[in-house]
């Protein structure tokens, strides 16, 4: 059970981000609460502007999830 809460975090961080960056695309600035939220869950990034750091959240989201299918690959 703790593996589909760790995977909804981690899809509520990527969710977080993608919104946030939409908001930057389309000219609005991002709800505060998603900003807060988002630098919480990369406080060693949060001193860097949003764009940037939604977009390394994003990529390490990404990186997590592709190492996470070579793992699985490399078991089989």
């Amino acid at each position: 059970m703790q593996t589909v809460s760790v995977a909804l975090e981690d899809l509520a961080a990527l969710k977080l981000a993608v919104r946030v960056l939409t908001a930057i695309i389309e000219h609005y600035k991002p709800n505060s609460s998603d900003v807060e939220k988002l630098r919480r869950f990369a406080p060693l990034l949060a001193d860097r502007p949003i764009d940037e750091l939604a977009c390394e959240v994003v990529h390490a989201e990404l990186k997590r999830r592709e190492e996470k299918r070579q793992g699985k690959v490399a078991m089989n």
